[in-house]
């Protein structure tokens, strides 16, 4: 079935533009068939449906196998006060040390994005994290870099540098954009514009955007006015309105939501302050999305209305972007040479170009040394670990790779 995005529509023709639609969810079952198929012959092209949701579920017993205790009674054991939290001070710390992330610093990371849902906190009730010499030049990097390049091996912490940056971003007074979870840019799982100049705007994804961006710097926009009137559809706003306000009552606009992106930006470049944008897994935007023009061809990533943001961001932006070991990344960093690729369809220059303008961290996977301090740690809060000497922990420090290495032995 097609989801409506709003009961009257402005003509397309008018605007110059291309709607498509995703499928609805399976909540949506009374929609006409008339309306179902005048809107199909309206769009003259295939539909492309959601995919389906995956629930992966394991046993309670398979879990927490390894340990003596059960996954709610570690989570009443664990007390968050004892541990340092991120903050100012603590991320001086020249030394590896095991932080916290908590209140508003928690709050940010988590409406963010940056911690994934199978790394969860279920063994102590808490998030804790490792700070590393890389954290360290991460920090270093973001007051001198305008965009840092995280590469290395699968499992050796990228992920978590970044939400330590965005962590270190928050304490500093900085604006956090979210972290897009990138693989849903490019699924066809989102309605869509696509412009007289074929550029792809997910209104949907625009939409969950502002709903985030006002959540994690709500007190920093609400100070902050708007630098003119701004008008669409309904939402009227003025310059006595804040950056806040436009984020916020823009969430349910979505026939509009590609040109309120422009203008939320747009305010944010006028900042003073700096704002960080965190993107993880650039790589995925050098694929195909599954999205189509109208006379059926597959528009490519890099026409996504963020992949052109996160390719020419203002200068007030600070970008922290993740890149997996892919033929783009081995190129930018000499690994490989771009006339392999002359002849390879899916082989993206400009992501080339995006990463060698980067300040580029390798990232090592975690030393013998951290890992043993994180196992200490984890067992002064109560979890016996059995099989130690086998276990190495490869992430920075996020239980949830301790959870995978300790269910393998």
């Amino acid at each position: 079935m097609l989801r409506r995005l709003t009961s009257s529509q402005p003509s397309l023709a008018a605007l110059g533009q291309t709607r498509g639609y995703a499928a609805a969810s399976a909540k949506t079952k009374n929609i006409k068939k008339k309306e179902n198929f005048q809107k199909t012959r309206s769009l003259g092209f295939k539909l492309k449906k959601a995919a389906p949701t995956e629930k992966k579920k394991i046993s309670g017993n398979a879990m927490v196998k390894p340990f003596a205790q059960t996954v709610h009674r570690a989570a009443k054991v664990s007390d968050v006060s004892e541990i340092p939290a991120i903050d100012a001070e603590t991320l001086k710390s020249a030394e590896p040390v095991v932080l916290s992330y908590q209140g508003d610093v928690s709050k940010t990371c988590a409406i963010g994005s940056a911690f994934s849902p199978k790394r969860g906190f279920e063994l102590l009730g808490e998030r804790t994290t490792l700070l590393r010499k890389e954290s360290r030049d991460v920090f270093k990097a973001l007051d001198s870099q305008s965009r840092i390049i995280l590469t290395g091996p699968t499992n050796s912490g990228k992920r978590e540098l970044l939400t330590h940056a965005m962590a270190y971003a928050k304490t500093n007074g900085w604006i956090v954009l979210p972290a897009p979870q990138l693989l849903q840019y490019i699924n066809g799982t989102s309605d869509y514009t696509l412009t007289e100049s074929g550029r792809l705007d997910l209104l949907r994804r625009n939409c969950e955007f502002f709903q985030k961006l006002a959540a994690m710097n709500k007190e920093a926009l609400e100070k902050t006015k708007l630098s003119k009137d701004y008008s669409f559809g309904q939402i009227k706003l003025t310059k006595d309105n804040s950056i806040y306000d436009l984020a916020k009552k823009s969430v349910p606009a979505r026939f509009q939501a590609g040109d309120i992106f422009d203008a939320v930006i747009y305010e944010l470049s006028l900042l003073k302050q700096k704002v960080l944008q965190p993107v993880y897994e650039v790589d995925i935007l050098a694929r195909p999305t599954e999205y189509r023009t109208p006379e059926y061809k597959q528009i490519q990533g890099r026409d996504l209305q963020l992949a052109q943001l996160i390719k020419s961001p203002p200068q007030n932006f600070v970008q922290i972007i993740t890149a997996h070991e892919g033929d783009e990344t081995a190129v930018a960093l000499g690994k490989k040479q771009a006339a392999d690729f002359v002849y390879e369809p899916k082989f993206d220059p400009s992501m080339v170009e995006l990463i060698k303008t980067g300040h580029v961290i390798e990232v090592a996977p975690v030393s013998a040394l951290e890992s043993g301090l994180l196992l200490d740690y984890y067992e002064s809060r109560g979890l016996t670990l059995k099989g130690r000497e086998l276990l190495h922990v490869t992430s920075g420090g996020l239980l949830g790779e301790l959870w995978r290495h300790v269910r393998a032995y």
